[in-house]
């Protein structure tokens, strides 16, 4: 009682010394540390909003495993957009991305990562973490509707994105020519109507110099696939190819960016895509300027974007998703 009280009695100096930011007092990795044979919190490192529309996290657990992320573990497979309160009740609405490079590869398995929390970085309002099989920065910051990813690539390598719809029924179209990904996911734990989807739109901008299907796991050169597990690859070439201006440091890098939308009902993805569009035009796109409101909760949290964003530096490739 009395290392609370005087927890508490520090709080008021720190608040009108201006320093004060509550949002840093949170770790979403506490708790996390949790197997199916006992508990120690059952959380996930949630990146979102006050009452957002999805949470994003990334996926060390097998795809329909409630718990999706465990601290002891040492793989990340995805990061996934979740709506899961438990993992006992699980989730549903839920699809990954995963920043690949060398080979395009669609399995969960072969294409994990070794990542290590000395290079995990973890608050409410973003994430971002070392893959160390692909030589990738992966960060993340979250919108009311969807977040923000950037997926820093290393100079020279073909690098890749995958877009993993899941198992128990998905579809994924790629439209080359305006350089986007549809499609949507079912998989659900129970409590959702019977038609329901999860529609996505991913949008970049730049062309594709690669792109796959897969549908239960055979790759495809056709453009769609609706199966009982779909997903797709788009790729970027070698970066350096890509006629980007000579490596900087900072934030100095060219970069491709994706939008992607995502909605627990049954709705085209057509009408998701022109909200998505006018939702470009409502706000700014940056992972920077999407994670600093959310660090002021008197603040509204980030622009009203439908959208995922993903940008891909010349030398490295980003993700932004808003």
């Amino acid at each position: 009682m009395l290392l609370l009280l005087c927890c508490l009695g520090a709080l008021p100096a720190a608040a009108s010394s201006g320093d004060f930011d509550p949002v840093e007092l949170v770790n979403p990795l506490m708790g996390s540390q949790s197997v199916h044979q006992f508990s120690a919190g059952n959380t996930y490192p949630a990146v979102a909003t006050p009452w957002g529309m999805n949470f994003w996290t990334p996926q060390t657990g097998k795809m329909g495993d409630g718990w999706a992320y465990t601290y002891t573990d040492t793989r990340i497979r995805g990061f996934k957009q979740t709506h899961q309160p438990s993992p006992w009740i699980n989730d549903y609405g839920q699809f990954s991305l995963m920043p690949v490079t060398g080979a395009p590869e669609f399995d969960e398995e072969r294409r994990a990562s070794w990542f290590g929390h000395k290079a995990e970085t973890s608050k409410p309002y973003y994430y971002s973490v070392y893959l160390a099989e692909y030589d990738v920065v992966a960060e993340i910051t979250p919108t009311d509707r969807a977040a923000v990813f950037r997926f820093t690539f290393p100079e020279g390598d073909d690098s890749y994105v995958v877009v993993d719809a899941f198992d128990k029924g998905s579809c994924v179209k790629i439209e080359p020519e305006k350089r986007r990904v549809t499609g949507y996911t079912t998989r659900n734990s129970g409590g959702v109507p019977d038609n329901f989807r999860n529609w996505f739109v991913v949008e970049f901008d730049r062309d594709f110099e690669y792109t796959a299907t897969f549908a239960d796991g055979e790759r495809s050169e056709a453009l769609e696939q609706q199966a009982g597990h779909a997903g797709g690859i788009v790729g970027f070439g070698e970066l350096r190819r890509l006629g980007a201006p000579p490596r900087r440091a900072g934030d100095g890098t060219r970069r491709v960016v994706v939008h992607l939308a995502g909605t627990g009902a049954a709705q085209s993805a057509g009408g998701r895509g022109a909200r998505l569009r006018r939702g470009l035009r409502r706000g700014e796109t940056t992972l920077e300027r999407c994670a600093g409101p959310h660090r002021d909760p008197g603040r509204r949290l980030g622009p009203s974007a439908d959208f995922l964003y993903v940008s891909l530096p010349f030398d490295a490739v980003s993700a932004q998703v808003l």
